[in-house]
């Protein structure tokens, strides 16, 4: 009787010193699988920016301007190169080369969306109808087990994976008149209209709703549009094409005291305002810095306004008007204006003349009317209408950015000027 007891109790603490040791490899192998995750997952990480950043800049793995028409195999040895750098093993003995049975790398869209694998030709741009944007890069991390051996798993692996997708540099890219609006749009999103003699357009047009060009205006470039082009204009080139996102040129708190913008502009002529301001031919200058809402002489410099903006007159004036409310005029049938944008980037470029976060749709975020008019810089409304008028005259240099543009004017002339436009490098995103 006693001897059976023995018996059982062997069994019962052979038993639990199974579980012990069932516990024991899950908690250090478990350690060491967490550890070898974050291993993989760092060299999926770094393979998919890698494999980002070669689509746009593929130096020094192919001499290629762009990665696109590179071997796949200058992709694939970029790629692994990165994932092995972070010590996931190689399966050929040949690090740093093309292959890697332990890696699978995929063409995404813009959007992170796998269109297919990465093979053995060479780097497309398209894949069907989509952009090659972006990498996913898939890791397999094979590693010995301490514990668990014992019960039969001498080898473990995890895995880990990433995507990662490029943004082009920004930039106005020829578009003299481009109309963002997406949704629920109001028609003729984009709208031009000659009045008299006849208008011209020197360069591009889009939008991502309709555009409707009047009989006396003939746009010498390309008229791109998503869903309908109305009017009796004339376009060199006239085209159906896909949406576009609206550029994100800017940012207003950029501009406020302390952000990179306002930090770049002469100090001397750069002001802020807590409130309304009304800017008339007469009157004082603002001071520099940190004004009330109120009225003031227009004078040359930045302008960064919390609430809208009044122009009352006309004249010659280099300026740059921020805002996060309306830019509007009130001017007089026999007020001229000519306006010049005052705000540079550091390299020269990017010209901004107005700049209003606003989004009124109905009257305009920006809404300027004057006898003749002319104007040099970017106009940039990314929420609301764009809305410039000229009964005498109407020439400008630059371009129009706006989530709905209304123009139109007597002789009306606009010219694309590519350095009124700021150009951002290209911007590299990681998804998990």
């Amino acid at each position: 009787m006693h001897g059976r007891s023995r018996g059982q109790a062997l069994v019962l603490i052979a038993l639990a010193f199974v579980g012990l040791l069932a516990l024991t490899a899950l908690a250090l192998d478990g350690s060491n699988a967490y550890g070898q995750r974050r291993r993989a997952q760092n060299g999926a990480d770094a393979g998919a920016l890698t494999g980002a950043r070669f689509l746009w800049n593929p130096k020094p793995w192919c001499n290629n301007l762009q990665g696109y028409g590179c071997p796949e195999a200058a992709l694939l040895r970029a790629v692994n190169s990165a994932v092995e750098a972070h010590g996931l093993p190689d399966t050929d003995g040949q690090p740093g080369n093309a292959y890697n049975a332990n890696i699978q790398v995929f063409y995404t869209d813009a959007d992170g969306n796998v269109l297919g694998p990465v093979g053995g030709g060479f780097v497309p741009a398209k894949i069907g109808t989509k952009d090659v944007k972006g990498v996913r890069v898939v890791v397999w991390n094979p590693f010995s087990a301490f514990i668990a051996q014992i019960i039969g798993q001498a080898n473990l692996r995890v895995s880990a994976e990433a995507v990662a997708v490029y943004q082009p540099p920004v930039s106005c890219n020829g578009w003299a008149i481009f109309g963002g609006c997406t949704g629920n749009c109001q028609p003729n999103v984009l709208k031009a209209t000659g009045g008299g003699q006849a208008g011209v357009v020197n360069g591009n047009i889009h939008s991502n709703a309709d555009i409707n060009i009047s009989q006396q205006m003939y746009i010498n470039g390309v008229c791109d549009y998503v869903t309908e082009k109305k009017g009796q204009g004339k376009c060199q080139t006239t085209q159906q094409g896909s949406y576009i996102p609206m550029p994100e040129f800017y940012k207003y708190e950029d501009f406020l005291p302390g952000g990179s913008k306002w930090n770049q502009a002469d100090a001397s002529r750069r002001y802020y305002f807590s409130g309304p301001i009304t800017l008339k031919s007469s009157g004082l200058c603002p001071s520099p810095g940190n004004n009330s809402g109120g009225s003031y002489k227009l004078c040359d410099g930045l302008y960064v306004v919390n609430g809208d903006v009044t122009i009352q007159g006309g004249g010659t004036v280099t300026l740059t008007i921020v805002t996060n409310g309306e830019i509007k005029s009130t001017s007089s049938n026999n007020d001229d204006a000519y306006f010049k944008g005052f705000y540079r980037e550091p390299d020269g470029k990017g010209q901004l003349l107005f700049f209003s976060t606003s989004n009124d749709t109905n009257n305009g975020a920006i809404q300027l009317s004057y006898a003749s008019i002319t104007w040099e810089g970017l106009i940039y409304a990314p929420n609301g209408l764009v809305n410039l008028s000229g009964s005498q005259g109407f020439t400008g240099n630059g371009a129009i950015f706006g989530y709905e543009v209304d123009v139109s004017g007597a002789n009306f002339q606009l010219t694309y000027i590519d350095e009124a436009c700021p150009t951002s490098p290209p911007q590299l995103f990681l998804f998990k």
